[in-house]
């Protein structure tokens, strides 16, 4: 698990204890409390560089096997520290832009990530096995 967390946490439990960033509420959570009143997808800062992962676990604990949402939920952990060390869309486009895609600048007042940041976030990235972060 990655240390040095900017964001307070908070505890939830499903198959297993897990710390989660309280930055982003855990997609887990989300699916398993929304999805009850009709929710069909998530808006997730960390889905852009995991959506396809988001969707296996979002498609896995509608199958009911909600021991594999947790296990995918939870290998997305430094990944959601990561993109919340500071703003996310400051982490967002770092990290699209670290993948080489035109993310472009933030918009004031926001500012960019330091090279100290995206140093910080390839590292979180790479823990989370997101494509194209080597660990």
């Amino acid at each position: 698990m990655t240390t040095g967390l900017s964001c307070p946490l908070t505890r939830a439990t499903f198959a297993s204890d897990q710390v989660w960033p309280s930055a982003e509420k855990p997609v887990l959570v989300f699916e398993t409390r929304q999805s009850s009143v009709g929710a069909v997808g998530v808006v997730s800062v960390v889905g852009h560089v995991l959506g396809s992962r988001i969707a296996q676990m979002m498609a896995a604990h509608r199958s009911g096997d909600v021991e594999r949402a947790a296990q995918l939920n939870a290998s997305m952990i430094p990944a959601y520290v990561g993109m919340f060390r500071t703003q996310g869309a400051i982490l967002a486009k770092a990290a699209l832009t670290e993948l080489g895609l035109p993310a472009g600048p933030v918009r004031l007042p926001l500012v960019d990530a330091t090279p100290e940041q995206r140093a910080t976030l390839r590292v979180d990235l790479a823990e989370a096995g997101v494509a194209g972060f080597a660990a």
